[in-house]
């Protein structure tokens, strides 16, 4: 993985010590499909490389396969990429009844 130079990411999602990608905090909207509950408009509150975080009052089990569009927008096309729903904590967010998730891009 080639890392970039120092510097030339105006985000500083990289830490200049140890060249890891970190989380980036967003407030942004995005769309999760599931093949069974189909889609749901989302809040997303973290972007990293490998994944996200994203908010929703919809039980996901861990493990789901799903396909995740951020930014999402209702009058223009949308590009999802397939993901998997590796952690689940309810009560997260800022209501009882919504759940926080983790998920990692699948290749």
């Amino acid at each position: 993985m080639a890392v970039p130079p120092r510097g030339c990411c105006r985000c500083d999602c990289w830490n200049a010590k140890t060249t890891v990608p970190r989380r980036i905090q967003v407030e942004a909207v995005g769309c999760v499909r599931h093949p069974v509950r189909g889609n749901e408009v989302v809040v997303v509150r973290e972007l990293a490389r490998g994944g996200l975080k994203f908010y929703s009052p919809t039980k996901y089990p861990e493990g789901s396969r799903v396909e995740i569009a951020v930014p999402y927008s209702s009058k223009a096309p949308n590009i999802y990429s397939p993901a998997r729903i590796v952690s689940s904590r309810n009560g997260a967010g800022e209501g009882l009844a919504e759940y926080e998730y983790g998920a990692v891009y699948l290749e």
